[in-house]
């Protein structure tokens, strides 16, 4: 587990909107897009959950072969209006409809996910 760095810095995710969402058969990939940055992708190997406004969770990492729905998709256009640390398990992106992505570091074999620009690997 190499951990969420307390040194994340996400502020120049905040204003970008979910652009699109890709599903593989062993990872997710989340895309956004904003003015200052034209292209941010997570590409996310390890745990994520979407929690709704209250903390329900709506969505989650699972097998494909589990998974009924695809929520997380739901969210594309929605604009992040928060970002939040809580290192070395999580960092959770807020939208501005209350949605929460959380992205989990759950993996002490493999990188849990990555972001771009930037390299990094976690």
């Amino acid at each position: 587990m190499y951990g969420v760095p307390e040194s994340l810095d996400l502020r120049g995710l905040q204003g970008a909107r979910l652009y699109q969402v890709t599903w593989r058969e062993h990872s997710v990939e989340f895309v956004f897009y904003s003015v200052q940055v034209p292209l941010w992708t997570i590409n996310v190997e390890g745990g994520w959950e979407l929690r709704d406004g209250s903390g329900v969770i709506i969505d989650r990492s699972m097998e494909n072969s589990d998974r009924r729905a695809f929520y997380a998709g739901l969210n594309i256009g929605k604009a992040i209006v928060d970002t939040r640390l809580n290192p070395p398990q999580w960092f959770e992106l807020e939208f501005d409809d209350g949605t929460v992505l959380r992205v989990l570091d759950d993996s002490t074999e493999y990188e849990s996910f990555s972001i771009q620009p930037g390299d990094i690997y976690v």
